[in-house]
């Protein structure tokens, strides 16, 4: 098989599945990462079970299937206290769906991804990136072939909403997999733009800035006329560190509570990277970036110059922030 092509691979047997141990757990997102591994085959997977969304329908559904006459049927009262109640409600099958993302065969980086771990915040100065993390990123990364697939045309083009074919300016807009478009207020896009020379923010200059313009604008246009999204609805974000280098963008609807990577510590919106890039050509070159890493991860170990075992996690904290 050619370097690129798109591996075939059967569906997922789930009667095959054994479960070695929960990775990570959210209860507020309703969501857990599983690793295990399938009958016949040693090679580890991770499995990601996800509640999928609340639809108006599902819930007018779910509501009415109450009034069965099954045992499983009739609401479960937890407490009652005043004007306040609490029930477990047992729906119908095709009302309880579960969104599951398979990574099969999985490597330890996908393990120790969704593992949970102690986070560690990380004051990165140019030099740093410099001496410590890019050398890393080097040889370190995951795969993107995954994404060139798709710039190419040859997987997941079901999800591919609009494509701007220019190979300076140009881009892909495409759906993630977290959202069902059932509801334009779960709205979450990817932008993958199709220079590949580019992989995070620090990659990018003033150069750059004809390329950020044109996202911003035929994205606008694009979401407005689709879902009726403009830019007063949307924020248009990056993340750093990114959870892969080749250069995204995320598109999420600002009703999306909590969207992944949002926060203060990683998210950087399109307009103030546009911003910054106007006043000074190599801004994400020179700047300091904050961002949190897993204690056990590899490059935790190199930027806070970790040996096997624990740390003095203060101590080497303060050493990596006095590069």
């Amino acid at each position: 098989m050619a370097s690129g092509d798109v591996k075939a691979q059967k569906p997922c047997d789930f009667g095959k599945f054994q479960f070695k141990r929960i990775l990570n757990d959210n209860p507020q997102s309703k969501i857990s990462f599983v690793e295990g591994k399938f009958e016949g085959n040693e090679d580890a997977a991770v499995v990601i079970l996800e509640k999928t969304p609340f639809s108006e329908e599902m819930c007018t559904k779910i509501l009415k299937t109450q009034e069965g006459p099954e045992k499983d049927a009739i609401p479960e009262e937890i407490f009652r206290n005043d004007i306040y109640s609490g029930y477990l409600l047992r729906p119908e099958r095709s009302l309880n769906e579960i969104k599951v993302t398979v990574i099969y065969p999985a490597t330890e980086k996908h393990i120790e991804k969704y593992s949970r771990q102690e986070l560690l915040l990380v004051t990165e100065t140019a030099q740093l990136y410099k001496e410590r993390v890019e050398p890393y990123l080097k040889d370190n990364c995951f795969s993107v072939q995954w994404v060139y697939n798709i710039l190419e045309h040859k997987a997941e083009q079901e999800s591919v909403l609009y494509e701007d074919f220019s190979e300076q300016v140009g881009f892909m807009l495409i759906r993630d997999m977290k959202w069902d478009m059932k509801q334009n207020e779960d709205l979450h896009c990817l932008i993958m733009v199709h220079d590949r020379k580019l992989r995070s923010l620090r990659d990018l200059r003033a150069r750059h800035l004809p390329m950020l313009r044109n996202i911003r604008s035929k994205v606008f246009i694009y979401t407005k006329e689709k879902f009726d999204m403009g830019e007063d609805k949307l924020m248009l974000y990056f993340h750093y560190q990114p959870s892969y280098y080749h250069m995204h963008i995320h598109v999420v609807a600002i009703t999306v509570e909590n969207p992944p990577g949002g926060g203060c510590h990683r998210g950087h919106l399109l307009d103030v990277v546009i911003s910054n890039l106007e006043i000074c050509d190599n801004y994400y070159e020179r700047a300091t970036l904050c961002y949190t890493l897993k204690k056990n991860s590899p490059l935790a170990k190199i930027i806070f110059k970790q040996p096997e075992g624990d740390i003095d996690n203060k101590k080497e904290i303060n050493d990596a922030n006095t590069l």
